[in-house]
């Protein structure tokens, strides 16, 4: 039986921070900890709308991201919706029921939500472009999950697909570069947060430092050379495309000598093909003990001139 929803926002500055629940109760449950580790997890999974799993000691979690504003988003990006469950639930049957879910509660906010940029927003920058209505609109949602009442549920697949996504038309080498840039921003900002989370945790912990201290230092180091790894790879692509741009540039004129040689071949070939010709008359006409036609016997003179006495002796 679902426990709760909660709805979740996301700015560089401080990452994941709820921004309203139904019932109200269940904060406690949404500590800032909790509340960043799943949006974490939407994020470190995918960078387009996705829906995950997972177990915690004292309940379940169904939850979906709207995906990112630099890859594909449904309505509106960093947003997402979290249902909290009983640990009895199954929560891999909600995984077109919350997406569909997710598309009331994402209609709701407000116009206002996409003229800020999440890199340099802060909590209340986000709060105040959203407007209210999703206050009215989230308990209703939640009433008709609890009731089985959502109707024609998508998969976040299908959702994608009903918003009309097309694949751009760029190179291979642009697409790459272009999804390390992503990815290199989005660790950046993830990096930033775990250092922030850990900062504060060593703050309230004082000189003690618990076990998920250590955790968040390892998974800060592994983001930190995954991070290290991508800019070489971005730089490699870089030189690669700026090589291949100047190969491009460089193509008119190599089409032109390419002509050129290939025109200086085919009369080498002509030539060739002649002296052929010469060759096996005169090799006709010796065998047979005929006479040499006037083009044989010219180029026997001219070979006889140019390279000394001629090899051919008369009978």
């Amino acid at each position: 039986m679902p426990k709760g929803l909660a709805l979740f926002g996301w700015t560089n500055k401080e990452g994941f921070f709820l921004i309203d629940c139904v019932p109200n109760d269940i904060r406690r449950l949404l500590d800032d900890e909790t509340v960043m580790r799943i949006g974490s997890l939407h994020r470190l999974r995918k960078l387009d709308p996705n829906f995950l799993t997972l177990n915690l000691p004292n309940f379940k979690i169904a939850s979906f991201f709207s995906g990112m504003k630099t890859a594909r988003f449904i309505i509106t990006p960093n947003f997402t919706l979290t249902l909290i469950l009983d640990l009895e639930e199954n929560p891999h049957k909600f995984s077109a029921i919350l997406p569909t879910a997710a598309k009331a509660v994402l209609n709701t906010l407000s116009g206002e939500k996409q003229r800020f940029d999440t890199r340099t927003a802060r909590m209340g920058d986000v709060l105040a472009a959203i407007g209210k209505e999703y206050k009215d609109v989230l308990p209703r949602i939640f009433d008709d999950i609890c009731n089985d009442r959502v109707q024609h549920a998508m998969s976040v697949e299908d959702l994608l697909d009903e918003a009309g996504y097309v694949e751009e038309e760029i190179s291979e080498a642009e697409k790459q570069l272009q999804q390390l840039r992503d990815i290199i921003e989005e660790r950046d900002g993830m990096i930033k947060m775990l250092q922030k989370m850990l900062s504060e945790q060593e703050k309230s912990a004082g000189d003690t430092f618990g076990p998920s201290v250590s955790d968040y230092t390892s998974m800060i180091q592994d983001l930190q050379n995954k991070l290290t790894e991508e800019k070489r790879i971005n730089k490699d692509l870089l030189d690669k495309k700026q090589k291949l741009e100047a190969q491009i540039e460089r193509s008119p004129l190599m089409e032109n000598k390419l002509r050129s040689l290939q025109a200086d071949l085919r009369e080498r070939e002509g030539i060739i093909q002649e002296q052929k010709d010469k060759i096996r008359e005169l090799e006709e006409a010796l065998k047979g003990g005929g006479a040499v036609s006037s083009t044989s016997t010219t180029t026997s003179s001219t070979s006889s001139t140019s390279g000394g006495k001629s090899r051919y002796i008369p009978l």
